[in-house]
């Protein structure tokens, strides 16, 4: 990678998918505790809850093991456009965030680098940071000749970026002054270096808007 990913990065990285996973796998161990404690009482009450908490891990898993590792698709193959959409909408969407990403996007029948999915990715993931607990996230793809133009606006009433969000975004900050909030903007300036591509952020009139040219393969 163009940009320096040190042990401090890594640490982080680790530390927002512990903290992100906290939720659901401590839901499935209260589960399970209800099916000890009251059996038959509880029983239905209790798979439910662990079998929705499940799920919400596993999607979650799915989401980081593409955004911050391989990037390849569940079957160890090409990881497509249409998979890091529903990777991202099972991990990101919902809630009080809405996540709004066409399903259908006209590449030509090209396929966009490993690394520009991962990036793409990371916009989402990053921009849900950018949000205060609500709002819309609006994913706009639009093919050329180079590669995808990809645009994530966060969307909300008054809303501005902080400066620890655009420092990191832009690679204004030291990797020793990164917080797990701001770890994942970082990760998406070391991406954009790495492809070749200015990571472009602009205050809109919706909110802030992340830019990149994500390559072709």
């Amino acid at each position: 990678m163009s940009g320096e990913i040190n042990l401090t990065v890594m640490e982080l990285l680790s530390a927002r998918m512990c903290h992100d996973l906290i939720s659901p796998v401590s839901a499935i161990a209260n589960g399970i505790e209800l099916v000890t404690e009251f059996e038959d009482e509880m029983k239905g009450e209790a798979l439910s809850l662990i079998g929705d908490s499940a799920q919400s891990a596993s999607r979650l898993l799915q989401f980081y093991r593409a955004a911050f590792g391989s990037a390849r698709s569940a079957q160890g193959g090409i990881l497509t456009l249409a998979e890091a959409r529903q990777r991202t909408l099972d991990a990101v969407g919902g809630g009080r965030i809405r996540v709004d990403w066409p399903e259908e996007t006209d590449t030509g029948g090209r396929y966009v680098s490993r690394l520009g999915l991962k990036l793409l990715m990371n916009l989402v993931l990053a921009g849900s940071d950018i949000l205060p607990g609500d709002g819309v996230l609006r994913v706009i793809l639009v093919a050329g000749p180079n590669g995808l133009d990809s645009e994530v606006r966060a969307e909300k009433a008054g809303l501005a970026l902080s400066d620890e969000l655009r420092g990191a975004l832009t690679g204004q900050v030291v990797a020793e002054n990164l917080t797990a909030k701001s770890v994942v903007s970082y990760l998406c300036w070391l991406l954009a270096a790495d492809i070749g591509h200015d990571l472009e952020v602009t205050d809109g009139g919706l909110g802030p808007c992340l830019r990149c040219l994500l390559t072709w393969d």
